[in-house]
Parts: C-alpha cells; structure tokens; sequence
C-alpha cells in the first residue's frame, strides 16, 4: 500500500512539474511572439519612411535630368508597390498585437510572425537597392558625330570600334552594379536617346528619300526627318550596345541573374539639356546621344 502511494504520489509530482514547465514554455513563448511583432512593426514602418525619402530622391534625379522617363517611372511604380505592401503588413502586425495568445495558439501565431519578419527583411533588401541605385551615376551623354559619318545612320568600320569602346563602361558599370544583389533576379533597362541639330536636311537628298520611305510619308518636315534621323541613330546604337552585351554574356557568370532590355528612342530636334537656353541650330551640343540604366527585381514582392 505504501508502496502505491509512493508512486501515485510522484506521478502527481511528475505531472506537476510538466504543467509547470509547459507554462513556462509557453510563457517564453509568448514574451517572443510580442517581441517579433514589436520588431517588426518598427521594421515595417522604417521601410516606409526609407521608401517615401527614396522617393524624393528618385524626383530630384529625374528632374535633374540624370534618370529618364522609363526609368523614374519604373522606379517610381516600384515604390509605390513595396510602401502598398508595407502598410498591409503594418495592418497584419496591428492586428496580431491585439490577437489574445494562449498555450494552444502560441506555435501558430509566433510562425506566422516570424513570417512577416522576413518579408520585412526582404523589404529592407529592396530599399538598399533602390537607394544605390539612385546614388550611382546611371546617365551618360557621348557625341553622336564620334559614331557617325555626315548624314548616315549606320555605325560601320572604324566607328563601329570607336562605338563599342564608348558603350563598354556602360555595360560594365551596370553588371558591377548588378553584382551587388547576385543573390536576386534582376531586370534592367537600358534606354537610348537620340538628338539632332535643327540644321535643313536636304528636301532632295538621298537620305531625305529614306527617311520619308520610312516614316511613309512623302511631305515630311525637316522636322520630322531630324527626328526620324535621330531614331535610326538610336536604335543602330542600341545594336552595338546588343552586340556588347551578347559578347560578355557568353563569356561570364555574371549574367546569370540578370536579364536586359533596350529601349532606343529618337528625340530629334529637341533640347539634350532643358535647362541649356542658347542652343544654336548648327549646335554640336546638340548632336548627341543620352544612355540611362536602371535596374529593379523581377519579381515585385508578394505577400
């Protein structure tokens, strides 16, 4: 008899220790669960105070006419979308500070708040790189005569190796960038401006012909044939910058995660520089291309 209370006397004491150590478990569990949250709330909101400045800092770069508008509003969209993701997840954090939490419900709610804290992480991830993106020089201005003979729009010969020499950089610059974050899947946009002097192109030229056979229209302005001339300049520089990227790619890793687009535009007889008030029609400032990159994930965040 003795004997049996000895051992109903022990399981009692085996039993009590558990609850107690259960409790305290679940109390250590909770003191964690609030602490996540805590820190992720504070995560949550630095994101989107960090967003709204890179923001800021996105307008003035475009406005200074160092990013163009491909790219701002690529960036800008981008933005937009991370601070829309942030506020929803700073709406799930205010909901799970006021969710009551008990032994049974403890294991759940700490997983999914240790959810949120990496997406906060990976939020913190795409505002370093938006802020070097915007910190990093991503415009470059080259002459369009060094490329180009008097009235064509092919880069062949010598200009061609003068051309690929002038767009390497770039392409270096981008990919040295695009190092920084191997670890995403990027998109980048390199776009290519073309500008012309207002000089008169021959009505009667040979390169007159081309032009209007290609606009498909015969009464073009000299206008209008600037701007064409300006386009097929772009876009033939667009081609050795292609052929550039084609080269490295199949020689280096380094593209791996990194796809490329090009978006060539012709801009004719408009001004390179806004802010520039005395430009001539015969103006060699004038006669220039513009090269903005700019690069962003693939995949926009999702909850």
């Amino acid at each position: 008899m003795k004997r049996i209370v000895q051992l109903q006397l022990s399981l009692l004491i085996t039993i009590a220790t558990s609850a107690i150590l259960f409790s305290c478990a679940g109390t250590k569990k909770v003191r964690e669960y609030k602490q996540v949250v805590g820190e992720n709330t504070q995560a949550h909101n630095q994101v989107v105070d960090s967003l709204k400045k890179a923001d800021s800092l996105r307008s003035v770069k475009f406005n200074n006419g160092a990013l163009d508008i491909v790219s701002s509003n690529k960036i800008a969209s981008f933005i937009d979308s991370l601070i829309k993701l942030s506020m929803n997840h700073l709406k799930d954090d205010s909901i799970m500070n006021k969710t009551k939490t008990n032994h049974n419900n403890i294991e759940y709610i700490l997983a999914k708040a240790y959810r949120l804290a990496q997406l906060a992480k990976g939020q913190l991830d795409n505002v370093k790189l938006i802020n070097d993106l915007l910190a990093v020089n991503t415009f470059v201005q080259l002459d369009m005569s060094s490329f180009f003979e008097t009235g064509q729009y092919k880069i062949e010969g010598p200009n061609k190796d003068k051309a690929i020499q002038s767009f390497s950089p770039i392409i270096k610059d981008l990919v040295a960038f695009s190092e920084r974050f191997h670890d995403k899947k990027l998109f980048a946009t390199i776009v290519i401006i073309g500008y012309a002097d207002a000089q008169t192109i021959n009505n009667e030229s040979e390169l007159a012909a081309i032009l209007k056979d290609k606009l498909n229209k015969a009464d073009a302005t000299s206008a209008e044939l600037n701007r064409e001339l300006s386009r097929l300049r772009a876009g033939a520089a667009a081609v050795v910058i292609q052929q550039i990227i084609n080269d490295e790619r199949n020689v280096s890793e380094k593209f791996r995660n990194l796809s490329i687009e090009l978006l060539p535009q012709g801009r004719g007889e408009d001004y390179p520089d806004p802010k520039i008030k005395n430009y001539k029609a015969d103006d060699e400032r004038r006669r220039v291309v513009n090269v903005y990159w700019s690069l962003l994930p693939i995949y926009q965040p999702k909850e």
